[in-house]
């Protein structure tokens, strides 16, 4: 065991700070047609209250709960003193065992305040309150971690090893006995990389800070685009129609402002985690990062899968884009959804489906473990799910578009919070953990059917598959290919750079055959910048959830082998397996293995078409 896993493993542990890390969806900017026009009405009820039921989980309503910030620095300093008691050898094993147990009550405490402050960072980053919290987080946690591994490497240098590792931390302390890694040098770098990260996440319409020159006029405005959206409205007095016909623009300064910010950023973030791994004694960030995911596959395995992808799976993308999608985007809007039909629609969906679903779903709404809202200026924009430890609950932070493709948004984040609820916030290889959301996604795609209105069922069905094949599988190979390659650079890093090496990862996927000139700003996203190497879990859980989805199909499977396969997963018990293991231990290939790809794209053409792309076999029983 490497001595980072043994961090993140006691972390998780005590404190399972790691399930705290937003779980976002891809980035959607998927219209393929403009929205409809006709405004939904205010004419809908409330979200249903399901019937009281005890879960069992000692679980309070979210509202009651209340940030206070954290004393990190005393747990910080509790697990000093027991190092030393280690090293002194002043007290018995089975005291200091007892210390380090008598920390959980407060490290649930620190990470349940962790969530808090990140769900209201997320419903405001303009607040300076939430803003100041979010950096103290990142400025102490590289500082937990290298108390933690103090206490590590005083355990492994100890008479008493062998007792530690039976009795408290279940795996070999070897690796630790020859000292640590967590250097204040690398400590510095991590919260250097905090900042930066940080600095990022606080973009937005109260800092970023435009320009405006109104055409025909002298008239200069400047400050924040809160602040000269103020102006504007006070230079426009009551003429609502001219002060709305400003804001486009306004909004495209920001955008502008916000991009080159962001790619400065990117830039600065590329060449501190090449440090940071350089530091850690990692040939490559990607190996770095590969065993914080918890990934068992190899960067080249990934690698080959991307180029697969450019081989089968971009062809008939593209295919399916210019015969099916194209037309039917084309003709047909997008229709509205309000929030209240959003929930109450899923509520019935899940309830149908019964057992652990139901469940999951009425204990959500009953406790008020979700915060979905519509679009606000400095709320943040994606959804993901993070859990309350303190609560043993999920919860939701969704930012709803009130378009029908917030069906797709809420049972992805829903399968997290499924996952959560099951398992009490226990994870495994960040792969498996999002084929739970994917699956769930397209799973609910076939159960809604009864639920909506056919038109709006067609509709779904096409944004659903679409987005899957062209902003998950695609844009989330891109993105992978991108990092694999920014972070196996040498040599200086700059904006150009990266730039140059964004378009080959472009090419890299999608062929050379589509002409596109991308820019940095063009995968400088939320993932990239906060959460590397986080995409391409996007990218192989989606191959995994396709072949759920597929045997669940009636279209190309059997109704309820594909929920068998599922529940099978998602039901993970207290057996810790890597994403291969988990994989086979209930019967599904890996996406990785030998003509997945080009199988997996045959089979979603011949869903949508009724014709195998790459053969003439039409019975898919037969294949």
């Amino acid at each position: 065991m490497k001595k980072l896993t043994a961090i993140i493993l006691l972390l998780c542990m005590l404190m399972g700070l790691m399930s705290a890390c937003k779980r976002k969806r891809p980035d959607e900017n998927v219209t393929p047609t403009p929205n409809d026009p006709n405004k939904p009405t205010n004419t809908e009820p409330t979200v249903v209250v399901p019937t009281y039921k005890d879960y069992g989980r000692g679980t309070v309503d979210y509202d009651t709960l209340f940030y206070v910030r954290p004393d990190i620095q005393s747990a910080i300093d509790s697990f000093d003193r027991i190092s030393e008691a280690v090293t002194g050898n002043t007290k018995t094993p089975a005291d200091i065992i007892a210390e380090v147990r008598s920390l959980e009550s407060t490290l649930t405490n620190i990470k349940t305040m962790c969530a808090l402050s990140e769900i209201n960072y997320a419903k405001d980053s303009a607040s300076e309150k939430w803003k100041n919290e979010h950096g103290y987080v990142g400025t102490y946690y590289p500082l937990l971690s290298q108390a933690v591994e103090r206490l590590l490497v005083a355990c492994a240098k100890s008479d008493h090893r062998e007792t530690f590792e039976r009795d408290y931390f279940g795996y070999s302390l070897e690796e630790y006995s020859d000292g640590g890694i967590y250097t204040d040098s690398v400590v510095a770098l991590i919260q250097t990389e905090a900042t930066l990260e940080s600095k990022y996440s606080s973009l937005n319409h109260s800092n970023v800070e435009i320009t405006y020159k109104r055409t025909g006029t002298d008239r200069i405005f400047k400050g924040t685009v809160d602040e000269v959206k103020a102006q504007l409205r006070e230079y426009f007095a009551n003429d609502d129609m001219s002060y709305a016909s400003v804001l486009h623009l306004i909004e495209n300064l920001y955008t502008q402002e916000f991009n080159k910010q962001a790619t400065s950023i990117f830039v600065e973030l590329v060449k501190v985690r090449r440090d940071i791994a350089a530091e850690l004694g990692y040939s490559s960030y990607s190996e770095l990062a590969y065993e914080t995911m918890g990934y068992d596959y190899s960067p080249s395995d990934m690698i080959s899968l991307l180029g697969d992808i450019r081989e089968y799976f971009a062809p008939v993308a593209s295919e399916l884009d210019m015969e099916v999608f194209y037309n039917y985007f084309s003709t047909n809007y997008q229709p509205a959804l309000k929030r209240v039909t959003l929930i109450n629609t899923l509520y019935e969906v899940y309830s149908e489906m019964g057992g652990e679903y139901a469940d999951a779903f009425s204990y959500m709404l009953q406790h008020g473990l979700y915060d979905i809202s519509k679009k606000q200026d400095n709320r943040f924009e994606g959804a993901f799910t993070t859990y309350i430890d303190k609560n043993a609950s999920p919860f939701i932070f969704m930012t709803s578009s009130e378009f029908l493709r917030d069906y797709n948004t809420l049972s992805h984040e829903f399968g997290h919070f499924l996952d959560g609820y099951i398992n009490y916030g226990s994870e495994e290889s960040l792969a498996v953990m999002e084929i739970s959301s994917q699956a769930l996604e397209l799973l609910t795609l076939l159960k809604i059917k009864g639920h909506i209105h056919t038109p709006e069922y067609k509709y779904l069905e096409n944004l659903t598959i679409f987005s899957l094949i062209n902003e998950v599988i695609l844009t989330q190979g891109f993105y992978a290919a991108f990092e694999h390659a920014v972070y196996s650079l040498d040599g200086e890093i700059t904006k150009d750079r990266l730039e140059s090496v964004a378009n080959e990862a472009f090419r890299a996927v999608y062929g050379d055959g589509v002409p596109k000139n991308i820019s940095l700003s063009d995968v400088t996203v939320t993932h990239t910048m906060l959460y590397p190497f986080y995409v391409e879990s996007y990218v192989t859980s989606a191959l995994v959830s396709l072949d759920i989805f597929f045997a669940e199909s009636t279209k190309t499977g059997v109704s309820g082998e594909g929920l068998k396969l599922y529940e099978a997963l998602i039901n993970r018990g207290s057996e810790h397996l890597s994403f291969t293991e988990r994989l086979e231990s209930v019967g599904l290939d890996s996406p990785f293995s030998d003509g997945k790809v080009k199988n997996t794209a045959d089979t979603i053409y011949y869903y949508i078409t009724g014709k195998k792309f790459y053969s003439e076999i039409t019975d898919m029983n037969a294949a």
